[in-house]
């Protein structure tokens, strides 16, 4: 086995960094639950801020963290040290000799090593960490690296120097098999009609009809969005579907504005609160973000003359205020019937602020704008300036995540947009840093005998989700790139352009088609259905090596966040 040892200076402050791996240590209190893991009642109420068994350093800093390449966005780990007013990164491959390249940190010193090794090894589905009784194959070759060291006055410079430099080791990027965006439309608009069109309670729903466990989402991955996406692209019957759509959302939304999680397949309202008794009205915060902004853009683009929609939209403004000015906070969690918090301490929300500045000019309000104004200028210092976001995803807790990042990235750029205040320009820009960090910057090489080494998968601009569910996916939950591009307009610096690129331009290669079939890894294989995009690009073995590269049969989120690139981003397409 070979090694690199890099000894840095010991500081109790360092601010550690792994992309889409570690934000600051992942310094957490580690709740110990099986997939999908939830608060209980009991649990919220001692204000809990809590991640699963991921890996993470102890909270004075001490312990060890290890990850192999396919745990990262980049090949990369970087150091913050505040007292010293100074940065430290390491770069490398993904493979040196055909062995995956880790990466390892603890108390005064950076270690590479060719094979990867780890102590222990982090798995799934039960997120927990196993130990490892691997035995590594002998190399004793270099290890590709880059060591920089530079000054660095605060995080915001930190996640500015990253996202400068996270190609500068010049790994494989090849443009990716792409469909054109007519061949596409017309795919993913008969999926969605044939296969996720919902007769009974006339609703687009997520995932497919026949999916007991994915009929409707009024936000995170499904219901607005989708709804807003097809009746842009469509014709007129998918705007009618849309606008039936959007109006079965309305019969989601509880006595405070707040929306209900979804409704099961016979329309029955159902909670997002999985603790068991005492969160049986609890809504993820995330989704009525969705639903706001959405709906908003419903309104504003497609058809603003329903009345009941019109009603629905303001009464969940006004919940997103009445919260703000009660808690100073959105929070993860709260009572769709009360509309108060029941779990705090999140970004989960961050869209909200796009959706409220789209409600100001709507409703010609002017206090939605100021909340949404207040709302970025907490999340920037509260997250932002701690270099990390928390809690998008209904299933992670309070892990770290990409989804609440890239949402603030649109509300930021939204409210420059409206404003033309500069401040809120610098700030959309440190987003769009961090936001870099889950993307991965590479097309990483698969083991030859998976799915994704068949088709010929690129990886360049996938994203991953957060540091528990350790897979890239094709497209932003649930998003399109559209505000790396305006970032673009805006400066002109063409690093925007090249991540808002890679991010729309690598959708359309995981679409499964008759012509171009995908199959996932069970035994025997199963060919996805036309038109699926499933959200596995596994580099990392956190399902085990077997299922590096490989898929489950099923329809995703990734298809939604195709559709929103389609609508918002046609010049690349």
């Amino acid at each position: 086995m070979a090694s690199l040892d890099f000894r840095i200076p010991k500081a109790e402050d360092i601010y550690v960094f792994i992309p889409a791996f570690c934000y600051g240590g992942n310094k957490r209190d580690v709740l110990k639950k099986q997939y999908p893991p939830h608060y209980t009642a009991e649990e919220a109420a001692k204000d809990l801020r809590c991640q699963a068994d991921v890996p993470c350093l102890g909270k004075d800093g001490s312990g060890k963290i290890e990850a192999s390449c396919g745990d990262m966005a980049t090949p990369c780990i970087g150091l913050f040290f505040p007292s010293l007013k100074q940065a430290h990164f390491v770069f490398t491959a993904q493979k040196a000799g055909g062995y995956d390249i880790g990466i390892s940190y603890t108390s005064g010193k950076i270690q590479l090593t060719c094979p990867a090794v780890r102590d222990n090894i982090y798995r799934f589905p039960s997120p927990c960490m196993e130990k490892n009784e691997e035995l590594y194959p002998d190399y004793n070759g270099e290890i590709p690296h880059r060591y920089m060291v530079l000054d660095c006055a605060d995080i915001a410079e930190f996640y500015r120097i990253f996202f400068e430099n996270r190609k500068i080791m010049n790994l494989p990027l090849t443009e990716p098999f792409q469909y054109s965006r007519a061949k596409q439309i017309e795919i993913q608009i008969a999926k969605m009609n044939q296969m996720n069109w919902k007769s009974k309670g006339e609703f687009y729903a997520v995932g497919t009809t026949d999916h007991p466990s994915q009929v409707w989402q009024s936000g995170w991955v499904g219901g607005p969005m989708t709804a807003y996406a097809m009746a842009k692209l469509g014709g007129e019957l998918e705007e009618e579907r849309g606008t039936k759509t959007m109006l079965h959302l309305i019969k989601c939304q509880g006595q405070s504005g707040f929306f209900y999680g979804g409704c099961d397949k016979d329309g029955v309202k159902t909670s997002d609160g999985k603790g068991g008794e005492g969160t049986e009205n609890w809504a993820m915060v995330r989704k009525s973000a969705d639903c706001l902004y959405f709906i908003m853009r419903y309104l504003m683009e497609v058809d603003g003359s329903q009345d009941a929609l019109i009603q629905g939209a303001k009464k969940c403004a006004d919940a997103f205020v009445k919260l703000w000015q009660s808690s100073g906070e959105w929070g993860l969690f709260a009572d769709t019937e009360t509309g108060e918090t029941t779990v705090g301490g999140s970004s989960a929300g961050a869209l909200a602020g796009a959706g409220l500045v789209k409600a100001a000019a709507f409703f010609k309000e002017p206090a939605y704008l100021q909340i949404a104004q207040e709302a970025a200028d907490y999340y920037h210092a509260d997250c932002l300036k701690n270099g990390c976001t928390c809690g998008g995803p209904g299933d992670i807790l309070h892990a770290y995540d990409s989804e609440s990042a890239f949402a603030l990235l649109e509300s930021l750029t939204v409210l420059h947009e409206e404003t033309h205040e500069k401040h809120w320009l610098a700030k959309a820009e440190f987003a769009a840093h961090v936001c870099s960090s889950w993307t991965v910057s590479y097309d990483f090489e698969f083991p030859w005998e998976s799915e994704l080494s068949r088709i010929g998968a690129k990886t360049t601009g996938t994203i991953f989700a957060n540091i528990q569910n350790k897979h890239s996916a094709p497209g932003i939950c649930t998003l399109s790139p559209v505000s790396l591009r305006k970032l673009y307009e805006w400066t002109k610096n063409p690093l925007y352009q090249s991540l808002y690129k890679e991010i729309a331009l690598v959708l359309s290669q995981f679409m499964s088609t008759e012509k171009r079939p995908i199959y996932s890894w069970d035994n025997p294989k199963q060919k996805l259905c036309e038109g699926f995009i499933n959200e596995r690009v596994n580099m990392s073995d956190w399902e085990g090596k077997v299922n590096v590269g490989g898929l489950f049969n099923g329809s995703c989120w990734s298809e939604t966040a195709n559709l929103l690139t389609l609508v918002d981003c046609p010049e690349i397409k």
